[in-house]
Order: C-alpha cells, then sequence, then structure tokens
C-alpha cells in the first residue's frame, strides 16, 4: 500500500486552501486545475496561477494576460484589472457582472439581431485595432451585455502582434468564430454537443503522452500507482462500453499531468463540496457514485468511514481501484441506505431524479449534511428550507439543465 500520490494531493490542496481563506474567504471556485484555478469573490473574479516547480510559457501567464487587458481597458471600462504576484502565486481580479456567454443566450434566447451581429463585428475589430491576437474567440469566452453591448472574457495565450500578422490570424478565427455562432443560433442542442467535445469519455482514447497513467509513475517513481490507475481505466472503459447510459456520470479527473475526462469535473466539484461540507471524522454513505471519487477524497480529508451503494457493482472494482493508487484500502462497498446512520449523504448522479420527489426527500433528510445532484432544484431547495436545512451551495452543471446542491441541517 502506497500513499505518495495522497501526500501530493494534500499538499497541493494545503497551499490552495492556505491562499484562499486568508486571501478570499467564502470564494466560489468556478475553474480547476492543478496549478491554475477560476473563483467568483464578492464582486469580482480572481485568477490564480500556481507557479512553483513549472515553467509557463509567458503567453499562459497572468502577468501576459494583465498587460493585454490594460490595453484595452484604456477604452473599455469591463476590461478594467489589478494584478499582484506573491511568493510562488500570480494573482488578477477582474470585476465580475451577472450576464450570460453567447452559447447562453442562444440556449436560452435562440435570437439574434442586426444590433448583436454588428456589436460582435465592432468589438472584434477593436481587437485588431490594438494589435491583439486573441486566441480564445468562441462564443463560451463572449459577454452578452444587450444587444449593443458584448465583451470577450479570457485572454490567456493571446499576444500582442504586428498589425498585418493579428489582421491574417483574426481573419480566419472571426470566420470560424461566426461559424459556430451560427451553429448556435440554429441548433439549440448545439451547446450540449460542444460540451461533450470537451469533456466527453471517448477523448480518452485520445489523450497526449503526458495526460496518461505512466505520468504518475514518472513523478512519483511508483509503479504501484500506475498499476491501479491502468486497472481502474480497464475497469471503467469496459462498463462504459457495455452501458455507454452509465457515461453521463462519468468525471473528468486530474492529478497533477494525468487526465482522465469525462462528463463532470470531478475536481471542481469536490472543491465546492469541500468547502462547504466537513467531512474530517465524518461517516459519508455514497449513492450510485460510478466513479466513487468524492469517497476518496473524503478518506484523504480525514472522513472515519465512506460506504458506496450503487447498482453495478463492476464500477465499485473501478472506485476500490482509484482508492488504493492513494493508499486507501478500507473503502465500504455492501450494505443500503435505509438503515445507514451516515453523518454525510452524497447522491451526486444523474440517477437521482430517477425516483420520484417525496421519495428521494425521505431518503436525503435522514442524514444531516447533504450534496446531491437534480433538474428539480425549485422543489428540492423549497422542501429542505421548510425542513430547517440551510441551503450552502447550489450551482449549475456545464449541461445547464443539472444542479449540485449542497445543504446541512
Amino acid at each position: 500500500m502506497t500513499n505518495i500520490l495522497s501526500i501530493y494531493y494534500k499538499n497541493q490542496e494545503s497551499e490552495w486552501d492556505k491562499l484562499i481563506n486568508s486571501r478570499y474567504p467564502e470564494s466560489e471556485c468556478v475553474r480547476w486545475s492543478p496549478q491554475h484555478r477560476v473563483y467568483k469573490y464578492k464582486e469580482n473574479i480572481i485568477k490564480i496561477q500556481y507557479k512553483i516547480n513549472q515553467t509557463i510559457p509567458y503567453n499562459q501567464t497572468l502577468k501576459n494576460e494583465y498587460n493585454i487587458l490594460s490595453l484595452l481597458a484604456n477604452d473599455n471600462d469591463i476590461y478594467q484589472v489589478n494584478y499582484e504576484e506573491i511568493k510562488n502565486w500570480e494573482l488578477m481580479e477582474i470585476k465580475f457582472y451577472e450576464t450570460e456567454t453567447l452559447q447562453e443566450y442562444f440556449f436560452y434566447k435562440r435570437t439574434i439581431s442586426f444590433k448583436l451581429f454588428i456589436s460582435l463585428l465592432k468589438e472584434i475589430l477593436f481587437l485588431i485595432r490594438k494589435n491583439i491576437n486573441y486566441k480564445q474567440l468562441r462564443p463560451k469566452h463572449t459577454f452578452v451585455f444587450d444587444s449593443s453591448k458584448v465583451a470577450f472574457i479570457d485572454f490567456g495565450g493571446s499576444s500582442v502582434q504586428k498589425k498585418s500578422d493579428v489582421i491574417v490570424a483574426m481573419i480566419f478565427k472571426t470566420f470560424h468564430y461566426f461559424i459556430h455562432v451560427l451553429k448556435h443560433f440554429f441548433n439549440k442542442e448545439h451547446y450540449r454537443k460542444s460540451i461533450k467535445n470537451n469533456y466527453k469519455w471517448e477523448n480518452n482514447k485520445k489523450r497526449k503522452k503526458d495526460m496518461l497513467p505512466a505520468t504518475l509513475m514518472s513523478k512519483y517513481i511508483d509503479k504501484q500507482i500506475t498499476k491501479n490507475i491502468l486497472k481502474m481505466e480497464d475497469v471503467l472503459f469496459r462498463v462504459y462500453e457495455l452501458h455507454p447510459e452509465l457515461r453521463r456520470d462519468s468525471y473528468f479527473l486530474q492529478l497533477d499531468k494525468y487526465v482522465l475526462f469525462g462528463e463532470k469535473d470531478a475536481n471542481l466539484l469536490w472543491d465546492r463540496i469541500k468547502s462547504k461540507l466537513n467531512v474530517k471524522n465524518k461517516s459519508i454513505v455514497d449513492i450510485e457514485p460510478g466513479l466513487a471519487i468524492f469517497s476518496i477524497f473524503s478518506k484523504i480529508n480525514g472522513a472515519e468511514r465512506t460506504k458506496i451503494i450503487q447498482e453495478n457493482k463492476t464500477l465499485n472494482i473501478a472506485s476500490l481501484c482509484l482508492g488504493k493508487a492513494f493508499g486507501i484500502d478500507n473503502l465500504i462497498t455492501s450494505g443500503s441506505f435505509e438503515k445507514d446512520n451516515s453523518d454525510i449523504c452524497f447522491w451526486i448522479s444523474s440517477d437521482f431524479d430517477k425516483g420520484n420527489n417525496s421519495d428521494n426527500l425521505k431518503i436525503i433528510t435522514k442524514f444531516n449534511e447533504v450534496a446531491f445532484q437534480t433538474k428539480n432544484i425549485k422543489y428540492y431547495k423549497s422542501a429542505l428550507e421548510k425542513m430547517k436545512y440551510n441551503i450552502l451551495d447550489c450551482f449549475r452543471l456545464d449541461n445547464l439543465t443539472d444542479y449540485i446542491l449542497i445543504a446541512k441541517k
């Protein structure tokens, strides 16, 4: 049994927690990677880059993004930004705007006007005039304030270049951009398809070499970690090949450079959960989790006991393998929730909405603390509040239909 990976993960998260708790308490993580994260804090968006033990190309640094936004801010207040470097961190603060991206705009409204089209074109020409080759020109990075006001976000990877080079690059990107705009406009489901293109399970077959399990062995010089991760993947591939409908509950997971593609971002969800629920010395029941990532993260964070309950027992094997990669060999995979007396219930699964609302409510309200996934967010928020639960967090998944709700009695 080894815990090298667990130690690495705990040390990494400890550094992030120290920074967030001291500088941005009560912030909400909205984008997660081991070295780069984005938080919503009060009226601002905070972008953070952890620079230790890595070489970052200049155009990927926050300093570069800050310099580009500073060029734009002279003409447009939307791009006002603050920047700071402390020890191993880059910090950038941007004002948060409660508005929709162009993807969401089409998903909900499915309308476009000549004014909006002209606004988009003007903003692109504005970037060209500033000699900015904008790498992230996509509908999901376009804020729509109204039909006459738009703005672009996420200038990571962008650069200031010669006018002639910018014009050539941006002409191609603009053409590609408006093709995507039209796809979103004419096909409401294109949004969901675009999300699945980013996170779909099938992307595991196209991973780069530095995303494969072998990267964990090269990092920690521990073949047992790689062996367990490979066995976990083998089980998952077999299950999802036989039961493709289960892929909707697969997880996008990042451990150092290793990446497992899936429909839901495990690290991001866990960051939100652990910021609201303290699992230390608590008992956990994890219902229909697929890969029981949150049970494993709970054990790493000091949970006394975790019990995994799901119909597909083969998926439990994958969970046990991942647990062993983290040095955890005492996950419980038997029992039922009817007589369970755990402190916390996780039911983060599309399976939750298969039952009727009243039955589900009876199950989750047996526990003092809950985190679950549902489309029926209004019903459960209202019902839990009536039963004296505090709603600690409620946020929407990328598919725009499902929510994660976290509550405590």
